[in-house]
């Protein structure tokens, strides 16, 4: 059983929310739905649909019968745009892996337990990728730019985000949080997540390595790249040096420290009690 830390308790808390207000979107869905007659007509049902929505029940029922149709909509195009995205990835990926590297580095670092691949390119990054099957990706120009001690810092950083499949769990934090915006803690609580994973990241690096002096050279290093590289437009991944970096120095400054990272605002907590009260006195109205 995993430990509950920062980054857990956010997730679980993330998921506890939307899972409740897709129970309320649903139901009342379904409540809209159940007094429809459903003929073999296309055309037929839509005219049942539309006449159901805009006589038969309250405002409020029709509005959440809108906000579910916008989430399930807005996240079914935004998971096949991303889907796409990976795919183009996991394809500069298969055709920039630079072989010999990737099989000396799998040798050498293989007490790590997740497959590496170096690929070649003039952006130093390394990364952790991947839906189902994780793995690191750093390139060709980070290897150059790091020492070995350095580079294993950096290995072990990114193991720990495969360890708990923190790409997959950060991006569907991130599109929830995107397409149920109407619920502004959601974007709060994704934003702490993907702090905290970094901040835990560093700390198993650290733990490993058993000097922290490693990380951090390797921290600054990217720093000073990341002001001349572009950004990648990436998805389903986690990568090492773009998040959380004014955190991340101060934790290694100080890891006795208790870092305070907020959750979200008091305006979106308020935003959302009041979203959620109104949809919650929507459905208990509906019931009646």
């Amino acid at each position: 059983m995993k430990k509950i830390n920062q980054a857990n308790l956010a997730f679980v808390l993330f998921s506890v929310i939307t899972s409740a207000l897709f129970v309320l979107l649903i139901w009342s869905l379904c409540h809209q739905l159940k007094d429809i007659t459903w003929i073999p007509n296309v055309t037929h049902i839509l005219i049942n649909f539309w006449h159901d929505f805009r006589f038969r029940h309250s405002v409020g029922e029709s509005l959440l019968t809108v906000v579910f149709l916008y989430t399930f909509i807005t996240l079914l195009f935004v998971v096949i745009k991303d889907l796409y995205k990976h795919y183009k990835w996991n394809n500069f990926i298969k055709h920039q892996t630079e072989k010999a590297l990737t099989i000396q580095f799998n040798h050498k670092y293989g007490d790590l337990g997740y497959p590496i691949q170096v690929v070649v390119d003039r952006e130093p990054f390394a990364l952790t990728s991947g839906i189902l099957k994780q793995q690191i990706v750093i390139s060709t120009r980070l290897i150059e730019s790091l020492s070995e001690n350095e580079t294993k810092a950096v290995l072990a950083h990114e193991a720990y985000h495969c360890l708990n499949g923190h790409p997959f769990k950060k991006w569907v934090l991130r599109r929830l949080a995107q397409v149920m915006r109407y619920f502004p803690i959601l974007k709060g609580l994704s934003f702490y997540y993907s702090i905290w994973i970094e901040l835990l990241a560093d700390r198993y690096a650290i733990e490993l390595m058993r000097n922290k002096t490693y990380l951090a050279s390797a921290i600054l290093k990217m720093i000073n790249h990341s002001a001349s590289r572009g950004t990648r437009n990436l998805v389903v991944t986690a990568d090492f040096a773009t998040t959380a970096i004014n955190y991340r120095l101060k934790q290694l400054l100080d890891l006795q420290e208790n870092l305070h990272v907020v959750y979200f605002s008091k305006r979106a907590f308020w935003s959302s009690i009041v979203v959620g009260v109104v949809f919650t006195s929507i459905v208990i109205y509906s019931c009646i």
